[in-house]
């Protein structure tokens, strides 16, 4: 494909907002995150990592030991595309982060969260 033909295809790509994990194969660690653009997250969190800066160091000192090829990106939930209204994607953006805040960062699971927050802008 040419230049002109990816730029298309990511300007009609439709927006789409949920909740992501960052799993570590070797340990089995999670990281989540939320947006209201999973387009962008994996690819700012990549290069944060890539570059040595992540906020996490945990996560930071696992890329560096592990390497990319032992991290998977995966969407974790979808909000519904029929909420179209910006007050109506927040609301449903919360509601996902809560659920999954509340399974994955239980007691007994592994992850690298430190806190509760996990919206990324």
């Amino acid at each position: 494909m040419n230049r002109k033909t990816l730029i298309n295809e990511y300007k009609n790509t439709p927006i789409v907002g949920g909740v992501f994990a960052i799993k570590n194969r070797q340990n089995n660690k999670l990281f989540l995150g939320s947006s209201l653009n999973l387009h962008g997250p994996w690819n700012r969190v990549k290069s944060e990592l890539t570059f040595g800066c992540h906020s996490n160091r945990e996560l930071q000192e696992d890329w560096k030991r592990y390497g990319e090829s032992e991290f998977a990106f995966e969407i974790l939930e979808t909000l519904k595309p029929e909420l179209e209204r910006p007050v109506e994607k927040e609301h449903g953006l919360k509601a996902l982060e809560e659920k999954w805040i509340s399974f994955h960062l239980s007691p007994g699971h592994q992850n690298y969260n430190t806190n509760h927050k996990i919206r990324m802008a």
